[in-house]
């Protein structure tokens, strides 16, 4: 039997698996791996309690024995250590041990800005001005350090790093941008043949790189101003997913084509994107330095200076790291006088006019507030003022609006806005939403956290395959894990948090999957009830659903079959998915307080059952219909476990004493429709859990 059923944990190659030392050095966890070289993160003990927490790079060990790699590995050692400024990563150490060649740098406590490109494009956002010039301008002045440096000093020709991308401009806590990988190359032809790993290169190559000619520090120049560009308009700058498709836009000159960075961008800097991507090197800037001087005069003349202070607000804020120093504390000279001017009065930082409860007080500087305590059961709910609407800024200045506080929410609660989008009622100055602490608290509870790196924080990832995701889902649920499962393809997302195998909590970037539309298309509430319940109770923090039981629109029993509802919803929708990845945070919990929930496995059964098919079982079993099932190991504990039907039970229960399958299939389609879908289904739902396997006759 094709053992694609069966999920396979991610783990690293054995010689990886292997290694816990090298050298000097203990190495804690591997970062990233490349065609010829990986990364991990390692610690170097001294006396006294004494540690250094390292970036460590060696050759991968199927190349360790190649002598012209490891000649080329210390050439890079060496030019490397030369280079010494804060916009380039530094080595510390050069070292060898066991006949491995090791390269040891400063670990960067952060994340690489191909994690924050993410995060912007899934919000269907871009980076402000501020920030991408800010990161944009860091860049560019390792890179004038750089291609600077020469022997002697003043030499035409520097040291060029032929590989600027996204994934090689790390970002730390504390707002430094730093360049990395000057790593080593093989010819252009080389690695055409290692497209996998060719593919994250390729949308950032230079003209003159792509066609095979050598690099010169002009060929950096356009892969710097590929990462503007895709800072600014939110979206690669040659489209593709796969190299041949990104072969195919370098070859059409897809990086000319800047309508998507002219609607949003000020034109003085698209002109300055457009120099830095002229096809030819000699029509873009003649330096670095030049690049330098350019974007500090347009932050000056745009008022988008951004400091490194600033710039770790603004990561934090977007949810790709999290502030766990003093950074807040002790801002900069120039900060601390911008925190101490008079915040916006309580009448602009109240967003909900309503006479029933206290409004929220706001205290400079450290921003206290002032909530009113929780209804009790059954209130009457107060009335808001007729036509309360408010208008929604995205970064960038797109304007959404007129809206209701629960379309506010619903954006929110579906990552179709942010924490650093601004907010206006009526027609009131715009204030940012992060200042509203009831807004805040629903986009930092766990269950909404859709912009948290979660490629960093996964334990396991999986691409999605429609035959062997059951296979997925039903471990956690057999195996009664708890954790998270988020499924992300494209800027959508579904997180599904697990306790001991059972589906608690779940948040959805759809927004007909949220409770409210659920209510609505049920006609179980109006929408002007449900908008008044939403700006009666959001401030408190009471969830939809028991704010609506308090105000006697619903019972507890409709509130439990609604939840329970949207839990098989979700999980069917993901059922259905045919792209994306899997990851799975082993541990996480929500933190959600849930009403009863079904447990063991019949949630996850009801959700396949909605979405495998009898047309799409059986072919996925045809190829078995001759064969005789013998049970597993585990087969009376998952028979115990698996929440089946009578009809499925009777299918299962006729494969494990050895029917063919063929057999059981036929019987079942005698029996009708319903019958047949039973059996296929009972029989896949058995094979994916691993409750038998097959033994061809």
């Amino acid at each position: 039997m094709d053992r694609t059923w069966y999920v396979r944990r991610l783990v690293h190659s054995r010689s990886s698996r292997s290694l816990v030392r090298l050298g000097s050095y203990e190495l804690v966890r591997r970062i990233s791996c490349g065609s010829l070289s990986e990364v991990y993160e390692a610690r170097r003990a001294g006396p006294g309690g004494f540690t250094k927490r390292v970036a460590l790079k060696r050759v991968l060990p199927q190349l360790a024995q190649d002598a012209a790699l490891a000649r080329a590995f210390c050439a890079t050692a060496r030019v490397h250590a030369e280079l010494t400024h804060r916009n380039l990563v530094s080595v510390l150490d050069f070292g060898e041990a066991d006949g491995e060649l090791y390269l040891v740098m400063e670990y960067v406590d952060g994340v690489p800005l191909s994690d924050v490109l993410r995060a912007v494009i899934a919000r269907r956002r871009r980076v402000e001005l501020g920030p991408a010039l800010y990161v944009a301008r860091e860049v560019a002045a390792g890179l004038q350090h750089a291609h600077e440096h020469g022997e002697p000093p003043g030499a035409p020709q520097g040291v060029v790093h032929r590989d600027v991308s996204p994934r090689h401009v790390l970002l730390g806590r504390a707002g430094e941008v730093k360049l990395t990988d000057f790593g080593l190359r093989r010819s252009f032809g080389s690695e055409l043949r290692e497209m996998a790993q060719l593919r994250d290169k390729l949308g950032y190559l230079s003209p003159e790189q792509a066609q095979g000619r050598e690099a010169e520090p002009r060929s950096d120049l356009f892969s710097l101003g590929v990462v503007l560009a895709e800072m600014l308009q939110g979206a690669p700058l040659v489209p593709g997913t796969t190299a041949a498709e990104l072969l195919d836009g370098m070859q059409a000159r897809a990086w000319e084509h800047l309508s998507g960075l002219t609607e949003h961008a000020p034109a003085p800097v698209v002109a300055l994107v457009q120099k830095l991507l002229a096809r030819s090197p000699r029509n873009r800037p003649t330096s670095a330095r030049n690049v330098v001087a350019e974007l500090d005069r347009l932050a000056s003349a745009y008022g988008a200076r951004c400091s490194a202070h600033e710039f770790s607000l603004w990561l934090a804020d977007l949810g790709v790291v999290r502030l766990e120093s003093n950074v807040r504390l002790t801002p900069s000279h120039g900060d601390a006088a911008a925190l101490l001017e008079p915040l916006p009065r309580l009448e602009q930082a109240t967003l909900v006019d309503d006479d029933a409860l206290k409004p929220v007080a706001i205290a400079a500087p450290a921003l206290a507030l002032e909530v009113a305590p929780m209804a009790p059961p059954r209130v009457a709910m107060p009335s808001s003022p007729p036509g309360l609407r408010y208008r929604l800024r995205r970064p960038g200045g797109e304007i959404v609006g007129p809206l209701s506080l629960g379309s506010v929410l619903a954006m929110l609660a579906t990552a179709r806005a942010g924490l650093d989008s601004d907010l206006a009622r009526d027609d009131a100055p715009f204030l940012k939403l992060s200042r509203a602490f009831e807004l805040t608290r629903l986009a930092a509870r766990p269950l909404y956290r859709f912009f948290e790196p979660i490629t960093i924080l996964a334990t396991e990832r999986h691409p999605l395959e429609r035959a062997s995701l059951p296979a997925h889902l039903l471990r956690l649920a057999t195996q009664r894990r708890t954790g998270l499962l988020v499924h992300r393809s494209g800027a959508e997302q579904r997180r599904i948090y697990f306790e001991a195998g059972t589906p608690r909590a779940s948040a959805s970037t759809e927004p007909s999957e949220l409770l409210g539309a659920q209510l609505l298309r049920r006609g179980l509430v109006t929408a002007q009830d449900l908008d008044r319940v939403l700006e009666s109770g959001y401030r408190s923090g009471c969830p939809l659903g028991e704010s609506l039981v308090r105000a006697g629109l619903l019972t507890e029993n409709a509130l439990a079959r609604c939840l329970a509802e949207q839990r098989v919803q979700r999980l069917a929708a993901l059922c259905g998915a045919t792209s994306g990845d899997l990851f799975f945070v082993e541990g996480a919990v929500s933190g959600e307080t849930c009403l009863a929930v079904d447990a063991g496995t019949s949630t996850l059964l009801d959700a396949l059952r909605r979405t495998y098919e009898t047309a799409e079982l059986l072919p996925l079993l045809g190829g078995l219909s001759k064969t005789a099932l013998c049970p597993s190991a585990g087969c009376a504990d998952l028979r115990h476990l698996l929440s089946f039907s009578s009809e499925e039970a009777y299918a299962f229960d006729l494969c494990l004493r050895g029917v063919k399958l063929g057999l059981v299939l036929r019987e079942a389609n005698v029996r009708g429709e319903r019958a047949l879908h039973a059996a296929a289904f009972a029989i896949f739902v058995g094979l994916s859990a691993g409750a038998f396997v097959a033994r061809p006759d």
